[in-house]
């Protein structure tokens, strides 16, 4: 007997005048919902803003309004697979129930393969050499950025070509940038460690001067402690007295802030540099501040 595989249709999207039509198999590929601040799955109101963000472990929208320094309603979710050819369908799974009509829009990119290049040495004609010579010769699309308020400093990154060409078409005219050109801007003085599905991104500045911006896989909290004494020990860190920042969504009561707190004494949520949403637990409000960066 023939097996049949019924694909529902997603949506369509135009790239160099092809138009690609998105298919989603219903029981595959559908995204996993990790937060919503609201208790449905209706539009947002009061924004007027929305900030996109994309990376290894999913999609994150934000609704903001920029007047009001608010943040009006999050949600997150977790992509299904690792195939980044499936990411297009299901980006547009969300997108296509998240009311973006009529909204201005901001897009990051929060993926690994990116670098920090000073101004002084950024070629951008050897960016895809560069990149892949430290990434491998994947199929992909490169960018590059400026840190925020600093003008020595590039951000140079590269997008899976399904994914770049999906936000090209979608989002024409809106500008790309990674997450990294805003979060070093704001950075804490300390180490900075933002939690995510399946991996952790670090940032660590001393004396007002960056030292490393690194994302570490893990599979356990004991792997995430481990990435962050490993970097005390290469960089000379004592780790009774240093900050430690948290971002992402991790509980005071997770095995992995726990496991953390083990050996780090001064370990704190990192601070929201906007308004949360009423309807959102202030003791969630780190969960996605390390976005709010990106806003102001």
């Amino acid at each position: 007997m023939t097996n049949l595989y019924f694909q529902v249709f997603i949506g369509c999207y135009l790239h160099k005048g092809v138009k690609i039509i998105v298919f989603c198999h219903p029981k595959r590929r559908k995204v996993k919902a990790l937060y919503n601040s609201s208790n449905d799955d209706q539009p947002i109101s009061g924004a007027g803003h929305i900030l996109v963000e994309v990376g290894g472990y999913g999609i994150t929208i934000v609704w903001y309004n920029l007047e009001e320094k608010s943040v009006k309603g999050i949600r997150a979710f977790q992509f299904n697979g690792t195939d980044s050819k499936e990411y297009p369908a299901q980006i547009q799974q969300v997108l296509n129930v998240s009311g973006l009509e009529h909204l201005h829009v901001k897009l990051l990119f929060n993926n690994k393969e990116s670098l920090i290049v000073p101004v002084e040495y950024h070629k951008t004609e050897v960016d895809v050499r560069m990149m892949s010579l430290f990434f491998g010769n994947e199929d992909g699309v490169t960018y590059s950025g400026k840190v925020q308020g600093d003008n020595q400093t590039d951000i140079v990154f590269r997008v899976g070509a399904p994914v770049a060409h999906y936000f090209e078409s979608r989002f024409q005219g809106v500008q790309f940038q990674h997450a990294t050109q805003f979060q070093i801007a704001a950075c804490n003085e300390g180490l900075s460690c933002s939690v995510y599905p399946n991996y952790i991104k670090v940032l660590l500045v001393q004396n007002n001067i960056l030292h490393l911006v690194q994302y570490f896989d893990y599979q356990t909290p004991t792997d995430v402690a481990y990435h962050l004494l490993n970097i005390c020990d290469i960089y000379s860190l004592n780790r009774e007295t240093i900050s430690l920042y948290i971002s992402g969504m991790v509980d005071h009561e997770s095995n992995l802030y726990k496991e953390c707190s083990r050996y780090f004494l001064n370990i704190q949520p990192e601070p929201s540099r906007l308004s949360m949403p009423e309807s959102m637990d202030s003791s969630a409000h780190h969960y996605f501040s390390q976005l709010t960066a990106a806003i102001l």
